[in-house]
């Protein structure tokens, strides 16, 4: 049996659960309008998950990006998330996480 690709992904509706296997016109759902999802079919290495992240790009191997060399990259970080209980429970929500870009 073949290995699945590191890069195999599809789309699924957020919505109706609807699946697409192309980029969806739009990131749309044409039944429901929802936005769509990416679905990652990659098996991540432990390995990867036992060291931190330099960047998002840590994670290169997991991402629905068909090859490396089209990739344009900013400098993105690897900036924490922040758990902000009293803001869930401010707004009645389970759990609210924020993105420190500072």
């Amino acid at each position: 049996m073949e290995p699945q690709s590191s890069r195999s992904f599809d789309f699924v509706c957020y919505g109706c659960g609807a699946a697409a296997a192309a980029t969806p016109r739009g990131m749309r759902c044409p039944a429901c309008g929802e936005p769509f999802s990416i679905r990652s079919h990659a098996t991540p290495d432990s390995e990867i998950l036992s060291q931190a992240p330099g960047s998002m790009w840590h994670y290169l191997d997991l991402l629905p990006i068909q090859s490396p060399d089209h990739v344009v990259t900013l400098g993105e970080g690897a900036t924490p998330l922040i758990d902000a209980p009293r803001l869930a429970q401010q707004h009645g929500l389970g759990r609210v996480l924020l993105k420190n870009e500072m």
